[in-house]
């Protein structure tokens, strides 16, 4: 079932009309050349590769007057370059590496001039999310230059959780989508054990402001409580078009977050609730008016689900 839908999705995203596309990491170039690169690696689709590759470059050209951000700019764009070098689709080179340096070194230059790291238009903590794609266990000269500005970036967290600054800043003004964000870093700096006594103090923060914000998005609600592995229920009540951009949603960030059970779980629940969902799911993917976001989403999500059962089955 879910390998034929990921299928369809392919179908609809190779005959997609690029010219116009921006490089972005969401809804745009780079977004399909991250599903194409890994669904040529699951199906092993030479066709695919060679798309991924020759949209890659477009990427490459296109990212010198992009913003230091995450949905749509060079943050996403490097983001995306090293998840699929940590996947082994990608080679380190040159180009690689230069758009690394470009990436801190705008960070480092916003974050001297703001009080607080909070980049405009900016929903999530991408410096952090883009970090930790950059952290291996290596023993390396490199592993500890990235420890060390990891090590900066929780510091940065303890300032937006605690830090009020009159007239410009409180952490009980933060969204939701932020707070989350935070989160992951925050889990993950604990899990690779980088200054645990911190972040596990930190973490405990972010509940606290959780239960603050009143404004919950059920999208960003559910991803957080994801995070916690908590018990997640979808929202109610709402059309079939709803729920498929629900779950494109979420099927971004199990990749983001690398947390397959984000798209997973949510994905069971409809099927539960809804008998007629997958066939109605796949008419929409084959023929409707879907964006290229939203496509993409479903087919990160679908490709983890499929590698998931693969891997049962052996």
């Amino acid at each position: 079932m879910k390998r034929e839908l990921v299928d369809d999705v392919y179908k609809r995203l190779i005959n997609e009309d690029r010219k116009c596309l921006p490089p972005y990491l969401k809804g745009g170039l780079m977004e399909i050349c991250i599903f194409m690169a890994l669904y040529s690696e699951y199906k092993n689709n030479r066709k695919a590769r060679s798309l991924s590759a020759t949209m890659l470059l477009e990427v490459i050209n296109a990212t010198n007057k992009l913003p230091n951000r995450l949905f749509d700019g060079k943050i996403g764009i490097a983001w995306g370059m090293k998840y699929l070098s940590n996947n082994e689709v990608l080679e380190e080179n040159s180009i690689t590496t230069n758009m690394h340096k470009v990436v801190w070194s705008d960070y480092l230059y916003q974050s001297i001039t703001m009080p607080i790291y909070l980049p405009e238009k900016e929903p999530l903590f991408s410096i952090g999310i883009y970090l930790t794609q950059l952290f291996n266990q290596e023993d390396s000269l490199q592993r500890y230059v990235i420890e060390e500005r990891l090590l900066a970036l929780i510091d940065e967290c303890d300032r937006l959780l605690h830090c009020t600054i009159k007239d410009i800043y409180s952490p009980m003004d933060i969204s939701l989508p932020m707070l989350h964000s935070i989160l992951f870093f925050l889990k993950k700096m604990d899990k690779e054990h980088i200054y645990p006594y911190q972040t596990q103090n930190l973490i405990k923060s972010t509940e606290n402001i959780y239960h603050q914000i009143k404004n919950k998005v059920p999208l960003d609600d559910y991803i957080y409580h994801a995070l916690i592995k908590s018990v997640n229920n979808l929202p109610q009540n709402h059309t079939i078009n709803f729920y498929i951009e629900f779950l494109g949603n979420l099927g971004f960030y199990s990749l983001l977050y690398s947390q397959p059970e984000i798209f997973n779980t949510a994905l069971e629940q409809l099927n539960e609730q809804t008998p007629s969902f997958h066939y109605e799911v796949t008419q929409i993917i084959r023929k409707g008016n879907i964006s290229i976001e939203t496509l993409c989403g479903w087919g990160f999500g679908l490709l983890i689900h499929t590698k998931q059962e693969d891997y049962e089955e052996q």
